[in-house]
């Protein structure tokens, strides 16, 4: 079973004592491929980020445990955990003066934060996941300048996690308009 939820850099598994087991077999899976296989005498394996670096980053996993005795190894049993994209940013507020804007949002609480991204666009509709991000940082405000004055801007922000590069939660897209020269 899983022990603590995953929304963090780490997720533990536990399982039950098997009668007549001298060890475990530990493989984690990820994307169709096992990543890691590790033996051991406990009844609960750890995964961190730090792993999961050296195996390439995932977002979902699956954990197969098998009881050992000797060389003798059981079928077996598995677990599918997944780690949550960061939700939608709350609070995001835009302001302009003649050829810049700044955007600012409330921070994010999700325990594996690793940046914010903003997409900065003068293409209404545009698809963040098409273009890299105009900005990336720790920072909740950001400044693009040497923009047009007296024109429409379009801006997408996200929060993005140390796990896996994915499709973001991004914010609605946000229309700002620089001001008159």
């Amino acid at each position: 079973s899983l022990q603590s939820p995953f929304v963090g850099t780490t997720f533990k598994v536990q399982w039950q004592t098997s009668t007549g087991a001298d060890g475990y077999r530990v493989q984690v899976w990820s994307n169709g491929a096992m990543i890691r296989q590790v033996d051991t005498t406990n009844t609960d394996y750890s995964y961190s980020i730090e792993e999961a670096k050296q195996d390439g980053l995932g977002r979902a996993y699956t954990i197969r445990v098998a009881s050992k005795n000797g060389d003798q190894v059981s079928t077996f049993a598995e677990l599918s955990i997944s780690n949550p994209v960061p939700p939608v940013l709350l609070n995001v507020y835009t302001a302009a003066t003649v050829d810049s804007i700044t955007v600012n949002w409330a921070p994010s609480e999700v325990p594996d934060l690793k940046e914010y991204a903003v997409w900065l666009s003068a293409t209404p509709n545009f698809d963040p996941t098409q273009v890299p991000p105009s900005w990336t940082g720790r920072e909740t405000t950001t400044t693009f300048g040497g923009l047009q004055p007296t024109t429409p801007y379009y801006i997408r922000v996200a929060a993005r996690d140390v796990w896996e590069n994915t499709v973001w939660n991004y914010t609605n897209q946000i229309t700002q308009s620089t001001s008159e020269a």
